[in-house]
Parts: C-alpha cells; structure tokens; sequence
C-alpha cells in the first residue's frame, strides 16, 4: 500500500529530476517487499500522501526541525509525507545509496512503531530494527561495548542498536525478535537471558568474531 505515496513525489525549491524519482520508486517498492517478508505480514498501508525531496541537507533540516544539525539527519516523516534530502546533494557523511536506504529506515518505523502492545517500543529495538532492515549497516563485527542496561538510561547508538538486532536474529532467531517488538517488556521470558548476562554475551561474541 504505497501507491498513493509514490505516486506524488514533488521537488521543494528544486527542478524536478526523473531520475531521481524513478530510483526511490525503485528502491521503496523492493523495500516495501522486504519489509513485508522481514514482518511476516501481507501488506502494509503506511497512510502516507507523497513524498517531498529538500534540495539540500541544510534547507531539508531547516524546514523539518527548524535549525542545522549534524549531516545523519537526512530523512523523516512530517505532514504524513516522508521528506528526505536530495540523493545527489546529500552532505558529508551520507551518499546518494544512504538518502534512498534512509527513506526505507523511517518507513520501517512506521511499522514498529504500530507492532507493539504497549504504548512505547525502547529506541534501541526500534532503531536496531530499523537500521536492520532498511540496511544501513550490515556489518557482523564490531569492537564497540554493547549494553541493554546502558541504552535504558537514555544513551543511544545508530550502530550498537543494530548490533543488538543482529545478534538476538543470529543467536535467537527472528521470530523471537517479533515477539519482542510485540511485548517490549519480555527480554527475559522471551530471550530466557537477563539483560545483564545479555550484555556479557553479546560483548564475549563480537569480541571473537573474526
């Protein structure tokens, strides 16, 4: 259900580019597929009206949150359309794949975002998943300490998230993942692991992946 989305995709302050458009169809639509095999679910109806792409990181950022931030910042959902800066123009850390993959992580959200039982999903998990899915990072090692406990207390990491994500899919099994994003509350009755011995674990195995 991304018809109506991609079917209205507009230029702010820019002259249109149909290349530009028909890559991003291209890349929704083989991302909406994967999204709904990674959910087991048939279809999705995102209730989105277009998409509208900033000519710049800088006008982007300044129409979506009011003043500069730092170069991650390259897509959201506002005014229920995705807006996301323009592929070719896209800042200093991120490339015209990351724009497109950024589009699909904010699309991911938007189904985690409506999976869970309770009123609130832990940024990690959601985030984890996100960066998961719409593969922006696919990397199975890493050297960062990783803790469940600390993201608790407000630290987020794009990176360590998805590190976590990956990890409970290898070790656990996707299904169980879904259980969790269905009720946050469960890591223990779900993973049978505490988050303290999940934390020792997690560490112990990208430590020795080679």
């Amino acid at each position: 259900m991304i018809d109506k989305m991609l079917n209205n995709i507009e230029f702010f302050n820019d002259e249109e580019d149909l290349k530009i458009k028909e890559d991003l169809k291209k890349v929704i639509k083989v991302g909406y597929s994967e999204m709904l095999e990674f959910f087991n679910i048939e279809k999705y109806n995102f209730k989105l009206n277009g998409i509208v792409i900033y000519k710049s990181i800088e006008e982007f950022q300044k129409e979506m949150f009011g003043k500069k931030r730092d170069d991650f910042g390259i897509s959201c959902i506002k005014n229920k359309k995705l807006q996301i800066v323009n592929p070719k123009n896209p800042g200093k850390i991120n490339n015209y794949d990351s724009v497109q993959k950024g589009a699909i992580y904010n699309l991911v959200l938007v189904i985690v975002d409506n999976m869970s039982s309770k009123s609130y999903i832990p940024d990690w998990l959601r985030v984890g998943v996100g960066v998961y899915v719409s593969k922006l990072q696919n990397a199975n090692k890493t050297k960062m300490d990783i803790s469940i406990d600390r993201f608790s207390s407000g630290y987020l990491n794009f990176s360590a998230s998805y590190f976590v994500v990956n990890y409970i899919i290898r070790m656990y099994g996707k299904k169980k993942l879904l259980e969790l994003l269905q009720n946050v509350d469960g890591f223990k009755e779900i993973l049978g692991v505490s988050t303290k011995d999940f934390d020792i674990e997690i560490n112990k195995y990208y430590k020795g992946t080679k």
